[in-house]
């Protein structure tokens, strides 16, 4: 055999010898980066490269990435291992990339094949580079490199170079099936503890972070977080989040407010891969703080119903391929009914916690018949069932045009406790229509009727979000109860206002019940005290005594201050002072009350009842000037009802009762007095006449 034959059958067994090699590693390891790292050796040793490199690409258009090397020099090894070829760098080689060809230059500076940024940071001699073929495509390259030396090639030499591609590709092919089903079972896995999550627990908050937690291991992103959309609040609130969006968990967006509300708002999914300019983005310093760059947002829709926004933040434009894509889908889908299922068990929860609170409330309620105590019940357990921050019971006063604040968290000594019903805003406007009144926005803010200054300070009615419930019994307004969350601006729902409603009704039956109890005991009472009274009476024919008897009876039956009889004294042309109890020091016995001054010439003119609830503030009392400055003094009384006592259709005189302090009259006080009044009047003309018998009798006896 010639030196020629026997070089060239010597290459042929070593040619051969490498491609028996790489079929070794190719079905002996499943190490893709080790096997590819031994095929660069091989390749090493039969072309004899001083370095050579593999790099991979995942689809047609994406960079070509290092992943082994061999014999690479210390001084290349850090760039060499962060280099990149780019899509645009690759169409310079379209005999490789496209047609799947070896191509080699031993000239490389000169070469415009090779003119990329890549080879330039390398500066060497000759390079060559191999296709790895993926059924029929190629996935990548292995790039051998001669530093100093011309390294030619013939064609016979590329065949086999052709033939370990192909092989590599083999080889590429098998680790990336290996790759797919390990992901594969790894998506299913956590598609399982999805549904275990679903089934196993119920609890909102826990299945929310569960599914943020699994869409970071099943989706492989960075950072995800998912949005709860409230259809009463018309708000989106960050409830779960998981890698680096923890920061977001509790912040509220409106729906169409920026790219999380735009998606909730078009129900369509919506990527940007640019969040730091694209004037969409919300909080863009959020966004450039946290270090992602691209935004996804997948709308979680259950049914038509809008459940909420799932989000993912990348540090680099999502790719995902049409499988991710479909598995992504799967996923909302499952996560959608996850959070449906922990509504529906949280909205049963809800409703039988709500039972319980109701009933228990209406329990203590009944427990006491007293109509304070019963207010301070609905407060203390309304407050502490549906968690608003304030709430007030106001109930109306017996003149039909007054709000006394009865009970709740602003009854304080610095709060005024009665407010008008005429200009009171939405109080009245609710008092009028019986409709509950709910005001979430400066919208609903600015049609509500303007407040009288007087009752812009008020601390109750000093809010801009609010609630109020109409009391109504037999569809009768009896109070307002208002309700908000100004301390802590947390918004206002309707789902809370429509439980507050049911609180309300369980209230107004309550409060309607004690006062029906408490009017039938007080009609005992003052039944006990008119009978006391009359008998009483019946036990003297004294006139002191019976003015006396019946100043003490109105003392206790209106539980005045003090009570006074009036007689008109037709010498004087006026009323004087008679007889009464706990008037200061000659206050009232130098008066001369004309007829139609003040309260008791009034009652004496008019012959009816009259009543002053304070006379600082009460326009219509006009006094004499002597009067006047009697009525100025400090010890004054301050609120008067007086009624006449007719005898036989004439005015004998009038009884009258004072406080202190300014006081509503009702009209169960005015009745009553009428009544004692009356009584007082048939025992004033029985002592009368009993005097003028024993009179008469006294004549008699002088006479005889």
């Amino acid at each position: 055999m010639s030196a020629g034959g026997a070089r060239g059958l010597e290459s042929r067994l070593h040619e051969t010898a490498a491609l028996l090699a790489v079929a070794r590693v190719a079905s002996a390891t499943t190490d893709f980066g080790e096997a590819l790292r031994l095929i660069c050796r091989e390749l090493a040793k039969l072309t004899g490269a001083e370095t050579v490199a593999s790099y991979v690409r995942q689809s047609e258009d994406a960079e070509l990435t290092p992943v082994a090397a061999y014999h690479v020099p210390k001084a290349a090894l850090e760039g060499l291992a962060s280099s990149r070829l780019t899509a645009a760098d690759q169409r310079g080689f379209d005999a490789v990339f496209r047609s799947g060809q070896v191509i080699w230059s031993d000239d490389l500076p000169t070469d415009g094949r090779f003119a990329i940024d890549l080879f330039r940071r390398f500066p060497h001699q000759s390079g060559l580079i191999i296709p790895l073929f993926i059924d029929g495509q190629v996935a990548g390259a292995f790039y051998l490199v001669w530093w100093t030396a011309r390294r030619r090639f013939e064609d016979a030499e590329l065949a086999p170079l052709q033939a370990i591609g192909e092989q590599a590709g083999v080889l590429l092919r098998n680790a990336r099936l290996h790759e797919a089903l390990n992901t594969r079972a790894t998506r299913l896995h956590t598609l399982t503890r999805l549904n275990q999550l679903v089934s196993s627990s119920l609890e909102p908050d826990d299945v929310l972070s569960g599914i943020a937690a699994s869409a970071v291991e099943l989706m492989h992103v960075p950072a995800v977080s998912v949005w709860v959309f409230d259809g009463l609040a018309k708000r989106l609130e960050a409830r779960a989040a998981a890698g680096g969006m923890t920061g977001l968990l509790r912040r509220t967006l409106e729906v169409g407010e920026g790219e999380v509300g735009r998606v909730a708002a078009e129900r369509a999914q919506l990527e940007i891969v640019d969040v730091l300019g694209d004037p969409r983005i919300a909080d863009p310093d959020w966004w450039r703080q946290s270090g992602l760059k691209s935004f996804l947002g997948i709308p979680i829709v259950f049914q038509d119903l809008l459940l909420g926004v799932l989000v993912f933040g990348g540090r680099n434009p999502f790719r995902f391929a049409a499988d991710d894509r479909e598995l992504l889908e799967i996923f909302v889908s499952q996560s959608a009914a996850a959070i449906a299922k922990a509504r529906l068990f949280q909205d049963i929860q809800d409703r039988r916690r709500l039972t319980e609170d109701l009933y228990a409330l209406t329990q203590a309620m009944d427990r006491t018949m007293d109509l304070q105590e019963r207010a301070d019940i609905f407060t203390a357990g309304a407050s502490r069932a549906l968690n608003f921050d304030r709430l007030n019971v106001w109930l109306a006063e017996s003149d039909g045009a007054t709000l006394r604040l009865v009970s709740g968290s602003d009854v304080r000594p610095d709060v005024p406790r009665h407010i008008p019903l005429e200009g009171s805003g939405g109080f009245e406007v609710v008092w009028h229509s019986g409709i509950t009144l709910m005001v979430s926005s400066d919208e609903q803010l600015a049609q509500m009727p303007p407040l009288p200054k007087s009752l812009h300070g008020h601390p109750v009615l000093r809010t801009r979000r609010f609630a109020l419930v109409p009391l109504l019994f037999q569809g009768r307004p009896i109070g307002v109860v208002s309700a908000d969350n100004k301390p802590s601006r947390r918004p206002l729902t309707r789902r809370g206002v429509a439980h507050l409603e049911l609180f309300c009704q369980q209230l107004a039956t309550s409060v309607n019940n004690a006062r029906l109890y408490g009017e039938t005991r007080q009609r005992e009472r003052d039944a006990t005290i008119l009978l006391d009274v009359t008998r009483k009476l019946s036990s003297t024919l004294e006139l002191d005594e019976v003015i006396d008897l019946i100043s003490d009876g109105t003392i206790e039956a209106l539980g005045c201050a003090a009570a006074g009889f009036y007689r008109w004294d037709p010498a004087r042309g006026g009323l004087v002072f008679v007889r009464g109890r706990n008037h200061p020091m000659d206050f009232a016995r130098p008066l001369l009350l004309r007829p139609g001054e003040g309260v008791t010439g009034r009652a004496y003119s008019e012959r009816r009842p009259a009543w002053c609830n304070d006379r600082m503030t009460d326009s219509s009392m006009v006094y004499s000037q002597g009067n006047a400055a009697a009525m100025a003094r400090s010890d004054a009384p301050r609120a008067y009802l007086a009624v006449p006592i007719l005898i036989r259709d004439e005015v004998f005189g009038v009884l009258g009762g004072s406080y202190f302090v300014p006081h509503v009259f009702t009209e169960r006080e005015v009745n009553l007095l009428a009544n004692l009044a009356a009584q007082g009047a048939v025992a004033i003309e029985n002592a009368r006449l009993y005097s003028a018998t024993r009179q008469n009798l006294a004549g008699a006896a002088l006479l005889n």
